[in-house]
C-alpha cells in the first residue's frame, strides 16, 4: 500500500471516528437540554437547516444546452406549395434586402416579421430548424436555401428563378437558362482570334 493511500484511509477512519463521538455526545446532550431556551435554539437552527422539504428538480440538465421550445410534433416550417418563404426582423437591414431582391425578381413572397407577436417561438423553431443561428432565413418551395448572401448567389447563377418554380416546371425544363453557341465553317475565323499555331506560314 502506498504512502498516499496509508494517509487517506487515515484520514477516512478519523472521520468516522470523528463522526460516531458527536452522534454519542449528542445522544447524552439531548436529554439533559430536552425543555430548555438553549435546546428550543438547536432545535430551530436543525430545522432552518434540513433541507429535505426541499424540491429537487426533475432532471440535471445544463443552463447552456439550448432547451427545445415547443412541441416536437409541429409541422416544418418549409412549404413546398410557396415560391418563397422570409423569416427575419422588420428592421434588420439584410432581411430588407432580402425581401427587395426577392420582389424585383417578382417572386411570390410569405414574409414572416419575428418581430410580430409570437415571433420569438417562431424564431426558436426556425433556428432549431434550420441550425441558422442569424436571421433572415429564407425558404425557397420549401427548402431552407439560407439568408442573404445565398439569395444573391443564386440569382447572380441566375438559378433563383429556377429554384422557385414548382417542381412539375423544373422536370419539364422550363425556366432553365440555355447557352447556344453558333456553329462556324471549317476556314471560318472571327474577327480578332487567333489561328491554329501550326497554321503559320
Amino acid at each position: 500500500m502506498s504512502l498516499l493511500d496509508r494517509l487517506g484511509k487515515k484520514t477516512f477512519d478519523a472521520i468516522d471516528r470523528a463522526a460516531r463521538a458527536a452522534e454519542t455526545l449528542r445522544n447524552r446532550v439531548e436529554p439533559m437540554l430536552e425543555g430548555t431556551a438553549l435546546g428550543e435554539r438547536l432545535r430551530e437552527r436543525d430545522r432552518l437547516h434540513d433541507v429535505s422539504d426541499v424540491p429537487t428538480p426533475p432532471s440535471n440538465v445544463s443552463p447552456f444546452v439550448p432547451q427545445p421550445t415547443g412541441d416536437a410534433t409541429r409541422p416544418p416550417l418549409g412549404k413546398p406549395e410557396l415560391a418563397a418563404q422570409l423569416f427575419g426582423r422588420g428592421t434588420d437591414p439584410w432581411t430588407a434586402r432580402t425581401r427587395q431582391l426577392l420582389r424585383d425578381r417578382g417572386i411570390e413572397l410569405e414574409w414572416n416579421d419575428l418581430e410580430a407577436e409570437g415571433g420569438v417561438q417562431l424564431e426558436a423553431q426556425v433556428v432549431t430548424e434550420t441550425k441558422h443561428p442569424s436571421g433572415p432565413w429564407v425558404y425557397l418551395r420549401g427548402e431552407f436555401v439560407g439568408g442573404f448572401n445565398a439569395v444573391h448567389e443564386l440569382d447572380r447563377l441566375g438559378q433563383l428563378e429556377v429554384m422557385t418554380l414548382p417542381p412539375e416546371e423544373r422536370r419539364d425544363g422550363r425556366g432553365r437558362t440555355r447557352i447556344v453557341v453558333a456553329k462556324r465553317g471549317g476556314d471560318e475565323q472571327a474577327e480578332g482570334e487567333r489561328g491554329n499555331p501550326d497554321d503559320r506560314k
